[in-house]
């Protein structure tokens, strides 16, 4: 082996030093995070819904151009 391709012994060890220096900050960071997730909530709304869906009967398909429409109306 050529001794101008090898990689230095002290680079090694540099990488090998950072590498565990990364690895522990790393862990320590996500351990020290709170295990608690929170969920925001709004006070005064509903407390329950009424949900229904009609089934018409079946038509002929239409072909229609362009982009079609979805809407949904929640009534109150």
């Amino acid at each position: 082996m050529d001794k101008d391709n090898d990689i230095s012994k002290r680079t090694v060890l540099v990488l090998l030093v950072l590498t565990l220096i990364v690895s522990v900050v790393g862990t320590w960071t996500i351990l020290s995070q709170p295990t608690t997730i929170y969920k925001t909530i709004e006070i005064g709304g509903p407390a329950s819904g009424k949900v229904n869906v009609n089934i018409d009967e079946p038509t002929a398909p239409k072909i229609v151009e362009g982009a079609g429409k979805v809407s949904v109306n929640i009534l109150k």
